[in-house]
């Protein structure tokens, strides 16, 4: 009883060579093989569905995302009945450190660039990356019923805690400037469970009920993550 299981990690981790469209090879109208011929002497007739479209898609492989952070995770359990997890993380860079197919900010290529396509790189370069809040942080705790006329019920409750999360660092969703933003959020959850038997068949019942406030927010997206629901689920042992 009384039992405290702890760990502790500090990482960084660089992702290279990820995959992505590059646009400044792909609109190159001088190269030959980017589009079909639109006056009948390429590979596709005048009005056929293919005529003038592409033929390419160019790719690249030169980009460097890093992200670094802390992450610590606690076990409490004071006695067989009850059970609490309680973990979080402060990720404190993430960030693109080079993408081929942007102009990073201070280099010659980001100085001859127009106004514009420097406001796209500042913010591309300025902000953090999609999808990683800076601050995390969840805990649950479980409590089983051994003893008494409720005897096997289980009831957990639990909460999920998100600083802002970038949407897009596209000039139109610019985080920078008042864009939309996911995450920060702070959701709650319920559960409960129950055994029983059926013709002696051993079931278990469990009703789990989330975001039970009902809070109206964004997880990491641009669309709007589920409302309070519940699922309901029977567990049929042989």
């Amino acid at each position: 009883d009384n039992k405290y299981v702890g760990t502790l990690s500090i990482f960084s981790a660089t992702r290279a060579n990820q995959r992505l469209d590059d646009g400044a090879a792909q609109s190159n109208l001088e190269e030959p093989l980017n589009y079909t011929a639109t006056d009948g002497s390429g590979y596709f007739p005048v009005g056929s569905a293919y005529d003038g479209t592409r033929l390419l898609r160019w790719r690249t492989t030169d980009l460097e995302n890093k992200i670094e952070g802390a992450q610590a995770e606690l076990i409490w359990t004071p006695n067989r009945n009850l059970q609490a997890v309680v973990n979080g993380s402060w990720m404190w860079t993430a960030k693109t450190v080079f993408d081929k197919t942007r102009a990073a900010p201070g280099s010659d290529r980001y100085n001859a660039s127009s106004a514009a396509a420097k406001v796209a790189s500042d913010i591309y370069y300025g902000a953090r990356l999609e999808n990683v809040p800076e601050y995390r942080f969840n805990a649950f705790a479980k409590y089983n019923f051994t003893d008494g006329p409720v005897r096997g019920l289980s009831l957990g409750a639990g909460m999920r805690y998100s600083s802002e999360t970038v949407v897009s660092r596209s000039v139109d969703w610019n985080p920078l400037n008042g864009g939309l933003q996911g995450g920060d959020y702070l959701v709650f959850d319920l559960t409960i469970g129950y055994p029983w038997e059926l013709a002696g068949y051993k079931v278990k019942t469990t009703l789990g009920i989330y975001n039970v406030t009902d809070e109206v927010y964004f997880e990491g997206r641009n669309a709007l993550s589920p409302a309070r629901n519940w699922v309901l689920s029977n567990t049929l042992s042989f």
